[in-house]
């Protein structure tokens, strides 16, 4: 089951370790929006580049991939599992998260997204902007798991 905004808020030390790298506003109804970090790997290039206050911008062009480091530290408790996505503005650009969709229970830390540029034009990220999105999701214990092959197929629903 997926934990509300509200809930996020109000436990936000349980999945915030670094309680000053997150920002209120960025609680949405059922996620909190991440904001790009200080480092950003371009594939054409051989070390990673710095974001700053005073150079806070980076072009990803068209076909190239990227590495991108989260501003925010995240932590997913044992009975969590967290989802992660593009934001919207990003995805209509071309974006996309080639790195997978989730992030296993007890991760503490940055997130590192690995997108691509599939459209036609640049696209410029910014310092500490909103760009991706985490949702968390309390893990149901009572599923016991498999032991053996189910011999018919109407066992897979169960």
């Amino acid at each position: 089951m997926f934990i509300n905004g509200e809930e996020i808020k109000t436990n936000y030390r349980q999945f915030f370790p670094d309680p000053g790298t997150f920002d209120e506003n960025n609680f949405k109804q059922a996620c909190y929006d991440l904001c790009i970090g200080d480092e950003v790997f371009l594939s054409e290039e051989r070390i990673p580049r710095r974001l700053t206050e005073s150079e806070p911008y980076v072009v990803l062009p068209p076909g190239q991939f990227a590495l991108i480091k989260t501003y925010e530290q995240v932590s997913v408790p044992r009975e969590y599992v967290a989802f992660i996505s593009i934001r919207s503005r990003y995805k209509f650009q071309g974006l996309i998260n080639i790195s997978g969709f989730h992030v296993d229970p007890t991760y503490r830390g940055h997130l590192i997204y690995s997108v691509q540029n599939v459209g036609p034009n640049d696209i410029r990220l910014e310092f500490k902007q909103p760009a991706f999105m985490i949702m968390w999701a309390r893990l149901n214990s009572r599923y016991g798991g498999r032991t053996e092959i189910p011999a018919t197929t109407e066992s897979h629903s169960k």
